[in-house]
């Protein structure tokens, strides 16, 4: 497992938390919310740089992002890839948010679709795409390999695909804490969809591994990648929990929410004595092709 260690200040914000796939619509506006959207972008553009380079691009190619949001990293992914791109597609379960992309990133050669990867694929799709990213979306599904082998007839033969998942994080241990409790369970029972399939996996890239090579998929490159999260108040972190809103909590209780959800993590020595948050969580990275 490679270790990569980003420390975050306020000018110098280097890390994701989570993809907001299926919530735009509830997105808290305030500023550490849009900041949590901005250092979303920033991992993306940070592991772009990395591995565009390794990409075999086709000319004139067709290119997919699936769990695109609101759009704005696939406006950023838009920008690496060749300008003679024939088109490039977004796609996501929120109509609002491929609502919003259309309005706000949508062009004559970009354009967002409503699409569930885990439901049968258009007919019209079918080994339509040279190049389909996903960035920290496709550990939200529930049937993992029915979403890969949907990638795999997506892309086109010698298609290639490049895919960031989360894996282990304390969110999800904080979530699990709360989700024990009288308090919260009755407003949690989406718990279970929520946490990655990946995050009590002992090896997590291997387990992805053995899963593309069965579908077929060829040259398989998957990676374990600890990063550690630095920030000096709790402030962003129940910002970063507000903005994505996962479970159904009462208006009136989600004030207390955000406040057991820092307890939780006071008491797993998540945050220290001055009031800074540090912790370390895995991502993992997958680039293969058909």
């Amino acid at each position: 497992m490679k270790r990569q260690t980003l420390h975050l200040r306020l000018h110098a914000i280097r890390i994701l938390l989570y993809n907001t796939s299926y919530t735009i619509s509830r997105f808290i506006f305030c500023w550490d919310s849009v900041l949590v959207r901005y250092l979303r972008q920033l991992q993306q553009q940070e592991t772009l740089k990395e591995y565009v380079p390794k990409i075999k691009w086709r000319s004139n190619p067709r290119v997919l992002d699936i769990g695109c949001a609101d759009g704005s990293v696939s406006s950023i992914l838009s920008t690496y890839i060749p300008q003679n791109y024939e088109m490039f597609l977004g796609c996501d379960i929120n109509s609002n948010s491929v609502k919003f992309a259309n309005a706000r990133y949508g062009t004559e050669r970009i354009k967002f679709i409503v699409l569930d990867i885990e439901e049968p694929i258009p007919e019209n799709l079918r080994e339509s795409f040279d190049h389909v990213f996903s960035f920290f979306a496709l550990h939200w599904l529930t049937n993992p390999e029915k979403g890969y082998m949907n990638i795999y007839n997506l892309l086109k033969p010698g298609g290639e695909i490049f895919l960031i998942l989360s894996a282990e994080s304390p969110y999800y241990d904080i979530y699990h804490s709360l989700f024990r409790t009288k308090k919260w369970a009755p407003h949690m029972q989406a718990y279970d969809t929520f946490v990655s399939p990946y995050h009590d996996c002992k090896d997590p890239d291997k387990v992805i591994y053995e899963s593309f090579k069965k579908i077929g998929f060829r040259n398989i490159d998957v990676q374990c990648k600890q990063k550690v999260f630095v920030h000096e108040s709790t402030n962003f972190l129940k910002n970063s929990v507000a903005s994505i809103n996962l479970f159904e909590t009462p208006k009136h209780m989600q004030d207390e929410f955000l406040k057991d959800f820092i307890d939780v993590a006071r008491d797993m020595r998540l945050v220290e004595d001055d009031n800074s948050v540090k912790f370390s969580y895995n991502i993992i990275t997958v680039h293969c092709m058909k």
